[in-house]
């Protein structure tokens, strides 16, 4: 009897597709793709690549790293790995667009008035791989005004109290930090959750006399989002 040695070589091999943020941490599991050992596969063509990049894009991450040769990788014999880089985002995910203090009777004295109704919530995103503080601030673009007659304002009628008690001024064209915060996981912060229970928000201080016109009176209010320093 004859033996008869025979060599089998594997003509095939997989290329490891990873998907991590700023920090290294897996956003999915890897995705393997073969491919024929010396030939080149489109990533950007390959379904289950697009699919998982555009599921990760959906939660708000931002691709910054494609791999080197993305439509043109090489099938390596002991294995091929790449990688896409994402990073988080910081952004002002809500903001209302009408804040409402209400119908009043004004009379002899001062009147403060508070917890006003707003259509949609204020709320913070932040996903990014280092969690750090964000400073959000309020300007008043455009002071109370009377609706039929202009000229007559309530410049310094804007206040907004801040968590611990402390009761901010808002003028016109003057940044004031409102809230200082640090997301203590991924997601979104909504600050207006305080403004429900009464421990911040926004509040109307018209001292006695000084309403010179009744009806109604509109201010413009610009919220910006940003590092703290």
């Amino acid at each position: 009897m004859k033996t008869i040695s025979v060599t089998v070589i594997n003509r095939f091999a997989n290329i490891t597709v990873q998907f991590i943020n700023e920090k290294g941490t897996a956003l999915h599991e890897p995705v393997l793709i073969e491919g024929m050992i010396g030939k080149t596969v489109d990533l950007t063509k390959e379904k289950t690549i697009t699919d998982v990049i555009t599921e990760i894009i959906n939660k708000k991450y931002l691709v910054n790293h494609r791999p080197t040769d993305e439509e043109a990788v090489l099938v390596e014999a002991a294995g091929t790995t790449v990688q896409y880089k994402f990073e988080g985002t910081l952004f002002l995910e809500s903001a209302p667009t009408s804040i409402d203090f209400g119908i009043k009777k004004i009379g002899l004295f001062d009147q403060k008035i508070e917890k006003p109704t707003y259509d949609n919530p204020l709320k913070v995103w932040d996903n990014r791989g280092t969690l750090s503080q964000w400073t959000m601030t309020a300007t008043v673009e455009d002071p109370f005004k009377n609706q039929v007659d202009p000229s007559k304002i309530l410049p310094k009628a804007l206040q907004y109290k801040v968590d611990g008690g402390e009761t901010l001024l808002l003028e016109e064209g003057k940044a004031v930090p409102i809230v200082v915060h640090q997301h203590q996981s991924p997601g979104s912060y909504n600050i207006s959750d305080s403004w429900d229970n009464g421990k911040s928000g926004l509040q109307l201080n018209i001292p006695a006399g000084s309403i010179r016109k009744l009806g109604e009176y509109q201010a413009t209010i610009l919220w910006k989002l940003g590092f703290t320093p």
